[in-house]
């Protein structure tokens, strides 16, 4: 979209072509001048007489400048660099580019001093002896001489798009940007910037995204379409940002969902791209202004019957998870749906059902929130991990609408309850989904405790009495860490958020968004002045909590960063994750110049590789001297972070490892797994002296009281036990 010039004018077919004829003529005298104006130069700072004739198969006499002649070049050289830099830095390049740089930019305007500079300095360039083209600087000198007769008799820029189609592209343009610069989601491409240029260019400045559209990535796939395991976490994925979206104030409704809008990263992460016509939900209006959206994904609310509401997105979701499991365009037969014909399974009779719901022509049939689907689909993802296919033959099925009130919540329950034990204090049961993280207060009166309920809840720890639910995330909360004072609370996860609170009030006191992907780990340094984090994206960021400032970003692990921790001094870090290696690094020396971080690029490092699978997570010992680590290898091991001499190896035969935790003394490790046991071990006579199994799903984490004698652990099974060895 250029800048409107009144003045401007368009020329006649006759007219057109006389001033082109005009141009090329004048370009090829300027071509026989350029030519002579090569041979002065060279006669001249070679053999000290002025002449334009020169003739390159000639031989010429010795230079009279004897040793001195290696200095024309050179002096060439300086006279082409302050010509450049002083009148026409846009004459710096070979010419054809520069060309096509102003086509494209400026609308096709060049400075007319760029004819002469260029003239000029490529004459000296060549005449001095480099070596350089010439066709290139007399197609410059050419575009310079039509670029400036065009500027002169303002001829108006030529563009593909007439006024009004300018104007729609323009404030399509506008309205992406607007609507993109107020979503913060690791499901949505980050937007720094945006504007329109000195020459009326519209521009954004957003993150780069590493993928393709999904609907190219169906391509290459057998028969155009998806495994059902690999649509279930798109799904999931995409109710997680439409969720975030429709509960904006006022919602936000995408209105254009469909594969070509979905990128989809080499690690299956997505992200919706082109928010042109996302609009925001205005109560009471009876229907949109226009009927926007793309055919067969669109619902028919869309064709301007009546206002857009979540529901359509809705609507375009189960289409976009028709295609991906049939391969059927449903632009090819908008509003009917084949059936699915998926093999034999409870999981895939469900989810056929619900995509029929989805689809509903009636929007008020269809599910009311994206996290009422996202809730329905990790049901049916349950089911798949845990039911094996039926082995009869495939029938058909039916679209048949899903009874909410029939099936109610579909969130899995877990199949038994948590019964307490003779050493358990008091059991947490208000979360209403997994807890994923638990962390006590330095003081040991309170505990937090974090879950996919998108809570984070503050409990008593004397009594187990619900003093706070901190509902600040919009999405599941992934882990939470007190600051070493504990006067605030820090807590992230799937939002790609870290939240610093107040623990007494919920207040939030600052919000760091340095991640654009989900959070999987945070911890506080010693002297709570900054906090790690861990992202999806492999990197490890450190910032300050008083301003929120990154402050530095480790990029050396190659896959997810699942655990992290600070030396007790605060010097160093050990992270460890999906690459099966813990990395021990020194923060004071990852401050060093680019050029020394290539020359030593392992400085202040040490990788452990003792583990053969994913390190789920690692812990410091009190005095520093050790780090304990379990992963998905089923092993526990304690070793020096220095060296890597290792001093326990204890190997869980049946489960795998995912917490671990150091007693204030130093003297206990308690770890849990998968068995739904947590064990406590000495790490002095290595043996395990104490087991608690009151938990009915396997254990997420675990954390030491500091009296040293009390433990609280979190569980899937929606719960969090304190208890006393």
């Amino acid at each position: 979209m250029q800048k409107e010039h009144p003045s401007e004018r368009t020329l006649g077919l006759l007219a057109l072509s006389l001033l082109a004829i005009g141009v090329g003529a004048v370009t090829g005298i300027g071509a026989l001048v350029f030519r002579a104006l090569i041979g002065l130069i060279h006669n001249a700072s070679y053999f000290g007489h002025l002449s334009a004739l020169y003739d390159a198969n000639r031989y010429d006499p010795p230079s009279p400048w004897g040793l001195g002649i290696v200095l024309v070049p050179v002096l060439g050289g300086l006279g082409v660099v302050f010509l450049v830099a002083k009148f026409a830095p846009e004459a710096k390049g070979h010419g054809v580019p520069e060309v096509m740089d102003a086509i494209f930019y400026r609308e096709g305007r060049i400075r007319p001093v760029v004819a002469a500079v260029k003239s000029l300095a490529s004459a000296l360039s060549i005449g001095t002896g480099a070596a350089v083209g010439r066709e290139g600087p007399i197609i410059q000198i050419g575009a310079s001489l039509g670029s400036t007769a065009g500027q002169l008799i303002r001829l108006e820029a030529y563009t593909s798009e007439d006024g009004a189609k300018a104007q729609l592209a323009a404030a399509r343009f506008r309205r992406e940007a607007e609507a993109a610069a107020r979503l913060k989601s690791p499901h949505t491409v980050q937007l720094y910037d945006f504007g329109t240029t000195d020459e009326g260019r519209l521009y954004l400045v957003m993150d780069f995204i590493e993928g393709e559209a999904l609907e190219e990535y169906m391509l290459r796939q057998p028969g155009g379409k998806l495994p059902v395991e690999k649509v279930l976490s798109i799904g999931l994925q995409i109710c997680t940002v439409l969720d975030y979206l429709h509960t904006r104030q006022p919602p936000v409704i995408f209105r254009d969902l469909k594969p070509g809008n979905i990128m989809l990263t080499p690690s299956g992460h997505i992200y919706l791209i082109d928010f042109g016509i996302a609009r925001l939900f205005k109560p009471g209006q009876a229907k949109d202004t226009a009927a926007l959206g793309s055919a067969g994904y669109a619902a028919p609310e869309q064709y301007g019957k009546s206002q857009t509401t979540p529901r359509a997105d809705i609507y375009a979701l189960g289409a976009t998870l028709h295609e991906l499991l049939t391969g059927l365009n449903p632009a090819d037969s908008p509003f009917n749906f084949a059936p699915l014909n998926l093999p034999p399974h409870p999981a895939h009779t469900e989810l056929e059902q619900w995509i029929g719901q989805m689809v509903m022509l009636d929007a008020s049939k269809r599910p009311g929130s994206a996290a009422q689907v996202r809730q329905v689909l990790e049901h049916i993802m349950l089911q798949k991990t845990s039911l094996p296919s039926l082995q009869y033959q495939t029938g058909s099925y039916r679209f048949t609408p899903f009874s909410q009130q029939a099936r109610g919540v579909t969130q899995a329950q877990p199949t038994e309850q948590p019964q307490p034990l003779k050493n358990t204090r008091f059991i947490g049961s208000k979360h209403s989904s997994r807890v994923t993280a638990v962390a006590w207060s330095a003081r040991g009166t309170r505990i937090a405790s974090a879950s996919y309920d998108k809570t984070v809840r503050i409990w008593d720890a004397n009594d187990g009495a619900n003093l706070l639910t901190y509902q600040g995330h919009w999405d599941r909360v992934l882990s939470v860490a007190w600051s070493p004072d504990g006067n605030l609370l820090a807590s992230a996860g799937n939002d790609g958020t870290i939240q610093v609170w107040d623990p007494l009030t919920s207040n939030l006191v600052l919000t760091y968004r340095g991640h654009t992907q989900p959070v999987l780990a945070l911890a506080w340094s010693p002297d709570g002045k900054r906090i790690a984090s861990s992202c999806e994206d492999k990197t490890i960021q450190i910032w300050d909590t008083i301003s929120g400032q990154t402050l530095y970003i480790h990029r050396l692990h190659n896959a997810r960063v699942m655990t992290l921790a600070w030396s007790i001094d605060g010097k160093s870090i050990a992270s460890g994750g999906e690459d099966k290696l813990v990395q021990v690094w020194d923060i004071q020396r990852q401050k060093t110049s680019f050029f020394s971080s290539l020359l030593f690029p392992s400085r202040g490092q040490f990788t452990y590789r003792g583990h053969f699978g994913r390190v789920n997570a690692l812990a410091w010992s009190p005095n520093g001297q050790r780090i304990a680590s379990v992963g998905s290898d089923k092993t526990l091991q304690v070793w020096d972070p220095v060296a890597g001499k290792k001093y326990f190896i204890h190997r869980n035969p049946t489960a795998t490892l995912t917490c671990v935790a150091w007693s204030y003394d130093g003297r206990y490790l308690a770890t849990g797994g998968n068995d739904k046991v947590v064990q406590v071990w000495d790490t002095v006579t290595r043996n395990s002296v104490a087991t608690y199994a009151g938990h009915s799903g396997y254990i997420t984490s675990v954390n030491w009281a500091p009296d040293g004698k009390q433990l609280v652990s979190a569980s899937v099974d929606h719960t969090l036990h304190v208890w006393h060895i």
